[in-house]
């Protein structure tokens, strides 16, 4: 059987959605490990000072956010290397 192309994009969409609506299902039951979010900062040298007030507004921002519980249960953690 021959699908013809708005039904074939019709099809797709459908199984995204269901993809989206079914991966968090598959996650609630795995052990809660906390969100990384890294960041490349040059520590050192001539931008460290930039570099030490992002790490400074990034740490702020994350422990508000793990305050008010917006992360939808997760706790977030902030992992910064030098550039």
């Amino acid at each position: 059987m021959k699908l013809g192309m708005k039904q074939a994009r019709r099809n797709l969409c459908v199984a995204a959605a269901a993809a989206v609506l079914l991966a968090p299902a598959g996650h609630a039951q795995q052990a809660k490990e906390p969100i990384r979010i890294g960041s490349t900062l040059a520590l050192t040298g001539p931008l460290s000072a930039t570099a030490m007030t992002h790490k400074l507004v990034g740490e702020i921002y994350l422990e508000q956010l793990n305050a008010r519980g917006h992360s939808r249960g997760w706790s977030c953690s902030m992992k910064c290397c030098r550039a």
